[in-house]
């Protein structure tokens, strides 16, 4: 199956950043303040960490909506070809993504319960975003992202808050 509908007007590398990242660390600081403000909800954090990953699985729905963030070439099934852009098929990783972080939404959720969720879903999203970014266009050109470097760095924060609460929860 063959999907080649999609039109991207106007289109720019400069439009594939940093915003998802960016957005993760927004709602981090607004619910930090917001637990602050409100100290009654002490799960506030837990829940905004948790949701992460269905927030970025929709927002790679307006990615691949838009054409932008696209895959590597590839002329197979489920390929996309973007007729404004650059007019070849392509991977359509946001749909990956899509569905992937969805998965991942699934499965933070039925361990909401566990104490370490918070480090659990922030490590499995990074890992997940530092391996689909390999899908991307952009690394045709490069061998690693600066998203993939920030994944590294949000793996490593989410195995640290892991540790930190298996040992809170050892003692």
């Amino acid at each position: 199956m063959l999907l080649n509908a999609l039109v991207i007007r106007d289109f720019s590398f400069s439009k594939i950043g940093l915003s998802s990242y960016g957005g993760a660390i927004g709602l981090l600081i607004g619910s930090v303040i917001f637990e602050k403000m409100c100290p009654s909800n002490k799960t506030f954090i837990k829940g905004a960490i948790i949701s992460l990953p269905l927030i970025y699985s929709i927002s790679k729905l307006a990615c691949f909506f838009a054409g932008c963030c696209f895959g590597l070439p590839y002329d197979g099934l489920f390929s996309v070809t973007y007729t404004s852009g650059l007019n070849i098929p392509l991977i359509p990783v946001q749909l990956i993504e899509t569905i992937t972080f969805m998965i991942i939404f699934i499965i933070c959720v039925s361990l909401q319960k566990n104490k370490m969720v918070a480090g659990i879903t922030i490590a499995l999203s990074a890992l997940a975003k530092f391996l689909l970014d390999f899908l991307r266009y952009n690394h045709l050109e490069e061998k690693i992202s600066l998203n993939q470097i920030i994944s590294i760095v949000f793996v490593i924060i989410g195995i640290c808050l892991i540790i930190k609460r298996r040992k809170e929860y050892e003692h």
